[in-house]
């Protein structure tokens, strides 16, 4: 963040808290290193249903095989 031109005014909205654009710089490069460890959406485990496989009239279901 501090490599780019005037970045305190850029994406510190108070001196001390993040403006939108310095939160989507700091949430970009979380990801990053993340998934430098092989952590990431695609490759966590699904302990829940998804929504779309929940049947609205009977949602129990979905939940038999969690």
């Amino acid at each position: 963040m501090q490599e780019f031109p005037d970045w305190q005014k850029a994406y510190l909205s108070d001196g001390l808290h993040l403006t939108p654009a310095g939160n989507r710089i700091v949430f970009e490069e979380v990801v990053k290193k993340l998934k430098e460890q092989g952590i990431s959406v695609e490759n966590l485990p699904v302990d829940l249903p998804l929504i779309e496989n929940i049947d609205p009239q009977d949602p129990l279901k979905a939940f038999q095989d969690y």
